[in-house]
């Protein structure tokens, strides 16, 4: 059972399940308007996560029109910043092409948290469609799989392929700190980061990968 691979064993109960992070990003052209806030909540979070100092890696696969795995299996603290020059929204959506090419990488790997962030539907992809890609998602019972979507069409998509944790990057804001910028609703960097460290704080407690809960939520 590959579930039980995300538990310690009995006489190492002490010991953390390592999680792997995929991370599946939009590079597509209508990203443009959100470049900034993309690239700020990118490295928000993993800034966050590299506070664990543990073995955790990361890959990231940027999709537009095509597929590109930029790295894998790099160590967290090794994982290089987001910038304008690494992102460049453009072209299509390749979204089933990115995901299929993610899951493909991590084959046989217990405890990954795989994160898909877009704002559009699929509309490029050549190598994967609907079907197997849906297929895939539900064979990966010990995978994390955490959607963060920007529209009601990005939304469905991800509910359609059996994603659970499908949160919108369009949050509602509150705080004294965006009502003093003139802000009451939108997506932010910070926002970005928020949902995304909550969704994968959630996916720790489930793999008991972590005890530092405040740290990722913070």
């Amino acid at each position: 059972n590959d579930d039980q691979k995300c538990t310690p064993v009995q006489e190492h109960l002490d010991q953390k399940p390592i999680p792997h992070f995929v991370l599946v990003l939009d590079e597509s052209g209508s990203m443009a308007s959100i470049k900034n806030d993309i690239i700020g909540g990118v490295n928000e979070f993993i800034s966050k996560q590299q506070k664990l100092k543990d073995n955790s890696t990361f890959t990231l696969i940027k999709f537009n029109t095509d597929s590109q795995v930029v790295y894998k299996d790099v160590l967290l603290d090794k994982v290089p910043v987001l910038d304008e020059q690494t992102y460049r929204p453009n072209g299509g959506t390749a979204l089933y092409d990115a995901i299929g090419d993610g899951i493909l990488i991590k084959e046989g790997t217990p405890c990954v948290i795989f994160v898909v962030i877009t704002d559009g539907e699929e509309n490029s992809s050549k190598k994967y469609n609907f079907d197997s890609i849906t297929q895939k998602i539900g064979a990966k019972t010990d995978w994390k799989f955490i959607y963060l979507n920007k529209g009601l069409e990005a939304k469905n998509q991800g509910t359609k392929m059996g994603i659970i944790d499908n949160s919108s990057l369009t949050q509602q804001q509150t705080t004294q700190f965006y009502r003093d910028r003139g802000q009451t609703q939108g997506i932010n960097s910070v926002a970005i980061g928020h949902t995304l460290g909550n969704q994968v704080a959630e996916a720790c407690v489930r793999f008991r990968c972590t005890n530092e809960m405040e740290i990722i939520k913070s």
